[in-house]
């Protein structure tokens, strides 16, 4: 064999899905340090796709698949990456110690509050479970993923879910609402740390599990319409106010296309319209694509349909 190449001995593909996060409020700040918070998360088929190579050789070692999304400075190549932090992790827990490479080709948007690093994070540790039978439960899994982030414990089952706590207490919602979303990215991000300084120093009111609760019904009740009308972040203002009001210019030009509801996700700085037939949607990128110039057009994954019982 060629001493350049490393012989494969097993390998498995897993898709790392994006998400939106339809509610997003911070009930404040904990005593050690971190925020409380109540959000609704929405996993999205824009994904990311991960291979995993055993190797003959000791070590893990992270190759960015092709494409311009790849090559982004924010993408870390080293033991800093999630999805190599998970792997590690994973070694450590399952006692399971192999050479492995992770081929990372990027779809999702970096530093967007679309998840897609903690969605990697979590693909690697559903990926390693599978292809060595270690065995864990999605329980177990989600555990050892809040270690490496808040967004982790969530990737691993996906579908819809509320997140309270620090963001890592996670509970499914079985919803019937079924949508499309466009999603526009500006390019630049807005650091979780930085929108947490601002939120502590304007110290906004928090809307709390109220509003929460109107967005969970609509999601139960297939209610599209009404979910539109009750999307919520606290975080929004913030970044709008840093950037000179292009989050509100996109989310006016996303209106203009027939989009029921907009709101910018996580911490930034994607901004999404949603739509409730996959035609209007389709119309809807065409035009958002020529105007903002890189727009996604996804749909929602996981939660019953409309007409399951």
């Amino acid at each position: 064999m060629n001493d350049t190449c490393e012989e494969i001995l097993a390998r498995i593909t897993i898709r790392a899905a994006g998400k939106i996060n339809l509610f997003l409020d911070v009930l404040g700040k904990r005593g050690d340090g971190y925020h409380d918070i109540v959000t609704v998360m929405q996993e999205i088929d824009l994904h990311d796709t991960i291979t995993i190579s055993e190797q003959g050789t000791r070590g893990i070692y992270l190759m960015p698949g092709p494409g311009k999304k790849n090559k982004l400075p924010c993408l870390e190549t080293g033991p800093k990456n999630l999805a190599c932090r998970a792997a590690k992790l994973f070694m450590e827990g399952s006692g399971i110690k192999k050479g492995i490479s992770i081929r990372l080709e990027k779809r999702i948007p970096a530093g967007a509050g679309l998840g897609g690093g903690s969605s990697d994070a979590a693909a690697v540790l559903k990926g390693l479970n599978k292809l060595w039978k270690a065995g864990f439960s999605d329980s177990d899994l989600a555990k050892m993923g809040a270690r490496i982030g808040m967004d982790v414990p969530f990737f691993i089952r996906g579908g819809t879910a509320l997140a309270t706590g620090r963001g890592d207490v996670v509970t499914p919602v079985l919803s019937r609402a079924r949508f499309w979303v466009i999603l526009v990215d500006p390019g630049f991000s807005f650091s979780t740390r930085s929108a947490y300084e601002s939120l502590d120093r304007r110290n906004l009111p928090a809307k709390g599990f109220s509003r929460v609760k109107i967005v969970l019904d609509c999601l139960r009740t297939g209610n599209v319409g009404r979910l539109a009308d009750n999307l919520y972040n606290i975080f929004e203002k913030a970044v709008d106010m840093k950037y000179k009001g292009y989050i509100k210019g996109v989310k006016e030009m996303l209106e203009t296309t027939g989009a029921a509801g907009t709101l910018m996700t996580g911490s930034g700085s994607v901004v999404y319209g949603i739509y409730n037939e996959r035609g209007e949607a389709q119309r809807a990128y065409r035009i958002a694509g020529k105007r903002a110039g890189s727009a996604h057009l996804a749909a929602t994954r996981g939660g019953l349909r409309n007409g399951d019982n």
